[in-house]
């Protein structure tokens, strides 16, 4: 069953993989697309961030961490007035906490 997150970000789409990844001091931000339909693309900005787990050990190789990244699970739960993302892909881990993200067909400016 989908989480929160997933239902609101893959729109239905299938199965999505990370094009795009910036960590920013107070914002982490995604492009995230379906594989099958790559031009579908939606960034996704998380807002008053923190970064609080990352585990990079999934990886054998550098050439892993080449981006996309297929997302395996992206789950999420309410911690107080923010929330806690942790996302699983098939090169990492990370959990961060977070506004609830805006999204948009177009990276803003």
């Amino acid at each position: 069953m989908p989480s929160e997150i997933e239902t609101y970000l893959y729109r239905g789409l299938g199965v999505h993989g990370v094009y795009i990844a910036t960590f920013q001091e107070s914002s982490i931000e995604l492009m995230i697309a379906p594989f099958e339909e790559e031009s579908n693309k939606l960034f996704v900005e998380f807002q008053n961030s923190r970064l609080v787990y990352i585990d990079g050990s999934y990886s054998d190789s550098d050439d892993d961490w080449e981006l996309p990244w297929d997302i395996i699970a992206f789950d999420c739960r309410q911690s107080g007035k923010q929330w806690e993302f942790i996302l699983h892909s098939d090169v990492m881990e990370f959990t961060f906490i977070a506004d609830w993200p805006t999204v948009s067909p177009k990276k803003h400016a």
